[in-house]
Formats: C-alpha cells, sequence, structure tokens
C-alpha cells in the first residue's frame, strides 16, 4: 500500500493486502510526480538539502516538469513506466518483502547529497484501523536518537560551550560516576559519545518504564541509576554499548543550555536542522501520529524518560542529508566538516589509538555490506526497528522504518535497497598481503571476551561461554567461536585483518596499556584479551560442575526417600536430621533453577512491556536468590554438625560434596550482586 492510500479487502489478517492493477497504476502516477519533484516533495522542503544556489532550484525543478511530460505521456499511451523508473521495482519488492514477513506498516526514502532520490510508505499504522502509513507517520527511533543527541553535542561543542575532552564531573559534579580511575583517568564527554566510558548500558527497569513517571527529569532519572555508573574498566580503552551514557550526555546538555533536555531538543535543534515532524517525548494526545508497534502483538505505548525520539522518514531524510553534505543542511553549514570527520572515527580505544579508527565513533556506527563501508544508526524497540544509513564515498544513504521489532525483514529489505543502489558497482577490494603460516601463528591462541557491557554478561559467560580461539589452517587465519563456527580473517597489514566482504581492516591484534594481548573487532562491538584458556576453562568446569552435582541432589533424595519409606514399613524410622540433610539441598536447588527457569519461558516482548518485569516470575526470583544462599550455609551447618557419623561413608562424602558445591554457588551468587535480584529493577 502506498502512501495515503486506502487499505483494500482481503489479503492476510491485520496487514494490508497487495492492491489491484488499476489502483497501483495510479500510485505509479502519483509517484512518478514525487520522484521528479513537481508535487509532494518541493511543497514538504526537502528537495534539495545542501544546494548552495536557488538558480539550481530553478533549474532543476523546470528539468523535473519537462520529464514529468515525457514520461506521464508515455504511460497514459500504455508504454512502460519500469524502463524509466526503477524505483518502482524497488518499491515492489520491499512491499513484497513487507508482505512475507508479515511487517505491518513500512517507510522507506532514499537520498543523493542533495536531494531526496524516493521516499515511499507501505502499509499500515494500526491494523484497527488500517490507516496507511505515510511520509509524516512519527515512528519510534529507538537508539537512532543518539546520533541526534550526538550532533547537538557537536553544536554545542562548535559554539565553545564545552569540548569533548571535557570531564563530566567538571560540568556535573551531583552525577555520582563509581570511577576507581578517576584521579588518572576521569571520564570525559567524548568517552561517553564513544561508548568507551566503562559504564554499563541501561538496565530493563530503566528499558522497560512502566512503573516511573516518564515526565521526571533526567536528573531524578539518574538519581535512579546510580549502580549504572560503576565502571568496569578504566574509562577509553574499551567499546561497550551504553545507552545510559547518553542519558548523561542529556544532562550535560540540560546544564549547558539552561532548559530541560526535551526543550532544547524541540526548541532549537530539531527545527534547526528542518524535522519539524519530529519531537523528543510524545503525549498520550499526540500518540494518533504515531505509529502502532507490534511485536507479534500489539504492544502497549512504551514510555520512556526524557530521550525517547519520534521522527517520519521524510524527517530522517533530512537528518541524513546533514552527513552527505559535510555538515550543511538546508543551504546553511549547520556544523563543520571537521566536526563532522570526527564523528565518524573513533579514537578513544585501544584498537583506535594503535591505528585502527573504525567501528563507534560519536554517534555514528561503521558497517559493511557486500564489501561497501556505510554509516548510520540502527534502533530497535519492542514494536519498532528503524535505520538510517549513508555510504560517504558513493553520496548515497537510505531510511528504513518499521512498526514492528520482528527483525526477520530487517536484513532482507536492507539488502534489498543496498543491492539497488549499488547494482552496478563493484566494491573495491583491498590487496592480500602474502603471510606464511609461520607469521599468521603469531596470532593464535584462546581469547576471551572482555568487554561485556552488563555485569549480569559477565556472571553469565562463566556458563554461557564468550571464547573464541584464532587458529591456523592451510596456512590461513580463521576466529573459531564457541559454537565451532569459523570465520576467515584476511590479511590486510600485520596485525590487522578483516572479514569477507570488508574492504578494509576491520581487526586489530594489539596490546592494551598494560601490555595484555588483545584482539579487538570494533565493527561488532567485540574485544578480546588472550590467555591460555585453562583459567577459563577451569572456572567453567567448576560451575558446571556444581550445576550438575546439585541437580543431581534431587534424583538422589528421591531414589533415598523411596528406599527409606520402604524401610519404614519394616518398622525402621527415619531421623529428622537425617531427612534434612538431604531434603534441604533439594529445596535449595528447586527453588533457584525453577525461579530462573519460569522467568526464561514469561520472556515475550509484549508481556515484558505491559509489565516492565514485575510479575510473579521476578518477584519468585528475588525470594529464591535470598532463600538459596540461607539453605546452603544451613544444609553445611546440618551436613558438618549434625550428620557427621549418622549415616554412611559414601553418603557423608557425596553430602559433603553437594554442600560445598551448593556453597560455590552462593558465593558466586555474593560475588556478582545476584543475592536479592531485583529483575523488575535491574
Amino acid at each position: 500500500m502506498r502512501c495515503g492510500k486506502p487499505a483494500m479487502n482481503g489479503g492476510s489478517p491485520g496487514l494490508p493486502p497487495l492492491v489491484s492493477t488499476q489502483v497501483r497504476n495510479l500510485q505509479q502516477q502519483a509517484q512518478l510526480k514525487r520522484l521528479i519533484g513537481i508535487n509532494e516533495i518541493p511543497k514538504k522542503g526537502i528537495d534539495l538539502f545542501c544546494s548552495r544556489s536557488a538558480g539550481l532550484n530553478h533549474i532543476r525543478t523546470g528539468l523535473s516538469i519537462i520529464t514529468a511530460v515525457v514520461v506521464c505521456s508515455a504511460a497514459a499511451a500504455g508504454g512502460s513506466l519500469e524502463g524509466h523508473l526503477p524505483w518502482l521495482d524497488l518499491g515492489e519488492k520491499l512491499d513484497s518483502i513487507r508482505l512475507e514477513y508479515e511487517v505491518p506498516g513500512l517507510a522507506a526514502a532514499v537520498i543523493s547529497a542533495d536531494s531526496v532520490i524516493w521516499i515511499d510508505c507501505f502499509g499500515i499504522v494500526d491494523s484497527n484501523t488500517s490507516a496507511p502509513v505515510t511520509d509524516s507517520t512519527l515512528f519510534r527511533m529507538a537508539s537512532v536518537a543518539k546520533s541526534v543527541e550526538a550532533v547537538a553535542i557537536m553544536k554545542m561543542i562548535e559554539e565553545g560551550r564545552f569540548g569533548l575532552d571535557t570531564q563530566i564531573d567538571s560540568l556535573i559534579p551531583e552525577i555520582d560516576v563509581d570511577n576507581p580511575w578517576a584521579t588518572t583517568d576521569p571520564v570525559k564527554i567524548v568517552h561517553l559519545l564513544e561508548h568507551s566510558s566503562g559504564m554499563e548500558d541501561i538496565h530493563h527497569w530503566e528499558y522497560f518504564n512502566v512503573r516511573h513517571d516518564p515526565a521526571i527529569s533526567v536528573l531524578e532519572y539518574l538519581e535512579m541509576s546510580v549502580k549504572t555508573r560503576r565502571l568496569m574498566w578504566r574509562p577509553g580503552t574499551r567499546m561497550a554499548y551504553s545507552s545510559h551514557g547518553y542519558g548523561v550526555l542529556r544532562y550535560v546538555m540540560e546544564k549547558a543550555s539552561g532548559v530541560a533536555f526535551n526543550e532544547y531538543m524541540n526548541d532549537s535543534v530539531l527545527p534547526s536542522l528542518g524535522m519539524n515532524d519530529s519531537r523528543f517525548g510524545i503525549s498520550e494526545d499526540e500518540l494518533t501520529e504515531l505509529a502502532q508497534g507490534y511485536a507479534g502483538q500489539s504492544v502497549k505505548w512504551l514510555p520512556e524518560y526524557n530521550g525517547s525520539l519520534y521522527s517520519s522518514v521524510r524527517d530522517m531524510a533530512k537528518f541524513t542529508s546533514l552527513f552527505l553534505c559535510q555538515g550543511r543542511i538546508m543551504g546553511s553549514q549547520w556544523l563543520s566538516e571537521s566536526g563532522v570527520a570526527r564523528m565518524e572515527n573513533p579514537q578513544t580505544t585501544t584498537a583506535a589509538r594503535n591505528g585502527l579508527a573504525i567501528g563507534y565513533g560519536l554517534g555514528l556506527r561503521t558497517r559493511f555490506m557486500k564489501g561497501v563501508k556505510y554509516l548510520g544508526h540502527s534502533g530497535s524497540i519492542p514494536g519498532y526497528t528503524s535505520i538510517f544509513a549513508y555510504y560517504p564515498e558513493y553520496a548515497k544513504g537510505y531510511i528504513l522504518l518499521m512498526n514492528t521489532s520482528g527483525r526477520s525483514a530487517f536484513g532482507p529489505l536492507r539488502e534489498q535497497i543496498h543491492e539497488f543502489l549499488f547494482r552496478n558497482v563493484a566494491p573495491s577490494v583491498p590487496s592480500t598481503p602474502t603471510m606464511t603460516g609461520e607469521e599468521l601463528r603469531q596470532y593464535e591462541g584462546y581469547y576471551h571476551g572482555s568487554n561485556p557491557n552488563l555485569r549480569i554478561k559477565a556472571a553469565g559467560s562463566v556458563l554461557m561461554p564468550s571464547d573464541i580461539q584464532v587458529k591456523v589452517v592451510s596456512d590461513t587465519l580463521w576466529e573459531i567461536d564457541s559454537d565451532g563456527r569459523r570465520y576467515h580473517l584476511i590479511p590486510v597489514a600485520p596485525g590487522y585483518f578483516r572479514r569477507p566482504n570488508q574492504s578494509e581492516a576491520t581487526v586489530i591484534f594489539t596490546r592494551d596499556d598494560n601490555g595484555a594481548e588483545i584482539m579487538a573487532d570494533p565493527i561488532y562491538f567485540d574485544e578480546y584479551a588472550r590467555d591460555s584458556g585453562l583459567t577459563r576453562q577451569a572456572y567453567r568446569f567448576i560451575a558446571i560442575a556444581c550445576l550438575v552435582i546439585a541437580l543431581s541432589s534431587i534424583v538422589y533424595w528421591a531414589v533415598w526417600l523411596m528406599v527409606r519409606l520402604i524401610a519404614r514399613f519394616k518398622g525402621k524410622p527415619i531421623g529428622a536430621v537425617e531427612l534434612l540433610a538431604r531434603l534441604v539441598p533439594v529445596a535449595a536447588v528447586t527453588i533457584l533453577v525453577g525461579a530462573v527457569i519460569w522467568l526464561a519461558l514469561g520472556s515475550d516482548p509484549a508481556h515484558l512491556v505491559e509489565t516492565g518485569l514485575y510479575n510473579g516470575a521476578t518477584v519468585f526470583l528475588f525470594i529464591a536468590t535470598i532463600v538459596f544462599p540461607i539453605l546452603a550455609v544451613v544444609n553445611l551447618g546440618i551436613v558438618y554438625s549434625f550428620l557427621r557419623g549418622k549415616a554412611g561413608y559414601i553418603s557423608r562424602i557425596y553430602l559433603s560434596i553437594v554442600a560445598t558445591c551448593l556453597i560455590i554457588m552462593a558465593v558466586f551468587m555474593a560475588y556478582w550482586d545476584l543475592i536479592g535480584f531485583k529483575a523488575w529493577v535491574y
């Protein structure tokens, strides 16, 4: 379905069907006008983004009108439009993918450095009303907001309000940061922008905000999330995605501007960028302008603290042009060319300082698609998926917005646009230097993941490995992950490698500031530290062994109870201590494992949005993580104080091992702050 067209009858339930040939012809004629610039696009002021000449606008418009007359005459005479407008074919293919993957609504645009080449919309805003998606329909942008916030920060820097290297404690001393390295390595503005501060990512309670007023100030939000600012490593060394860091930046902007973040962005930044549909924050009265989000089913509107961006495809086209035009927008230099160039390249991580300035810059991420490099940002939140991308070397870009968080369609849609843009372009392939197997073997070894963005992930990596092995096979270097999958590492220069379908070095082997050998892959936000592998494997073996032995107590207790009940019928009594020594570990393990399984089974995104993780499963997990260590200590006392000498030798040995395993598990929980774990506020 195209912009502004009513839904037809039939088709998949809740989704718009393919339109009839007659309607499609009308849509093609309307699209012709949009494409050549004589109708909707000029009226909305987005036909030219960064042209310096008004006269050029008039020339282009005149040529567009002539072209329109010629092409529309051909269409009226029954001629084929496809040869004149391959964009119609792109639209058909995108709509076909949308229907195949049951995406309710979709908006897409393709831009060049000076114009919107193509813009179109498909599907519906809401299955209850069948209202069509238009180029002004608002979508929730999720993490795409980081790029908009980053350009606002860069604008403030160019205005002289502070610098990239300004320490945040000098700007916002009232915000506590638990930084053990504060004396020598304070957190700076640039660290927050590049996700290299060492702060954790936002926790679930920040993401699924249904328990607090979303209209609270940024300061109040930060005061409720102190634990997220416990640094995991020295600032300016490793990159780990931290949305919370951008929350801190919002408060920096508030202090620098003297007004609330939403007010500053909505009144000063967005209008100056020409993003008149967009806004940070949205009221319930404005929800009619927002596409209904779907995550398997319709999801409740998910309020979030100050920082949620709502935008349309035409506004995101304007925003993307800022980068293609080296900081110019609507004919004026909004941001300096050097400022845009700095945003595109990271500088603070160990990898960047050692020459691999690629990955996540200042609010912009580098990726590759079939050998072609592009920059931009994507975003996903229950009910919405979005991306803006641009190719600096080719002066092209695209925007894709969906009102679903089902990401299965995201890849095919992006690939379709990419293939269309580069159907006649052969990506550049760098020369591959010859490196012998002996030269490559210096990189061989075991590497463990060293940059988790949440402490709980670091805890989970003990059981769920994030390790890789780098190995030379037939004079070729391979990365082998924990599942046995292999990824080819192609040499670019000593210490620098790339992957297939990447046109430059994206992986580096180097040493960090402490002299430890690391492998960094900034494209995928991965960093690994080299070790023998024995220590990590030992930890994992102990963890898994303790869990298996603890679970075995359930089987042991069931068999023992059956045997003792038979003996009880023969007149042999069961002692209380004898029973407790076998029952207590079973109770401890059953409560903990049962709570984890219950929580895992209730992870539907729509349900999480409704409850904010505050439900029976999370409450039970909270209780279980308190009861378990208590029972572990009690069981240890029973086994070592009361049972000694009152059971068989083998039973005493087994129960002692079980008790030891339960204590190890309890210590592990205490070390990672998992005792009394409140998932709804994590």
